[in-house]
Formats: C-alpha cells, structure tokens, sequence
C-alpha cells in the first residue's frame, strides 16, 4: 500500500511518515544484522563495506534496499526538522498574539 507523502505543514503526518520510514530502517538495518552476524553498528559498517567490494555478494540486494531506506529516511527526517520548525514558529505566534490580546485586556 503506498502512503502519500506527508507536507512539512501537517505536523502529525509527516511526524507518523518519519515514524514509518525509521522503522523500515531499523527493520532493514536488524536483517542485515543477522545476515552478517554483526555485533554493533561499526561492525554493520565494516561488513558493507567489504560487501561492496565483493562482486554478486549474497546480500548484494537487502544492501541496495537498506541504502535506498537511508536515502527516504534522510528525506523524511529533513521534513521532520522543516515541520518542527514550522510548528514552533506558529507556536510562538500564537503566543504573541495572545500576549498582544491580554495587554489590551490590562489597559
């Protein structure tokens, strides 16, 4: 099923788009975990590198999508800072307006 990607200006979408894509991650980053029987993320990152220089590697292809997943979670976690930053400006807005609205109450 393919989800339609969520705009920086609707906070809850795009924070559930990023929530989806850095599981896909988590999930694609485990298999690859097991596939290679690596013990932390450096000994991941030694294991791909070593792949990439094998010719037809056996994980040649769950490398490619986990590459592809960091590519759409960079994307989504860009999005995510645009919408946070959006979300706290209007916050901030909307404070001063109403900071605005009870100074004039005061007077």
């Amino acid at each position: 099923m393919a989800h339609k990607e969520a705009c920086p200006t609707n906070f809850l979408e795009t924070r559930e788009e990023f929530r989806r894509e850095l599981h896909r991650l988590n999930q694609l980053e485990a298999k690859l975990m097991t596939i290679f029987e690596a013990t932390d993320a450096a000994d991941l990152e030694h294991h791909l590198l070593l792949a990439r220089g094998t010719k037809n590697h056996p994980a040649s292809t769950m490398i490619e999508l986990f590459n592809q997943q960091n590519t759409i979670f960079d994307r989504a976690s860009l999005k995510m800072d645009c919408a946070l930053l959006l979300q706290r400006n209007r916050v901030e807005a909307q404070q001063q307006a109403l900071n605005k609205d009870l100074a004039l109450v005061e007077c």
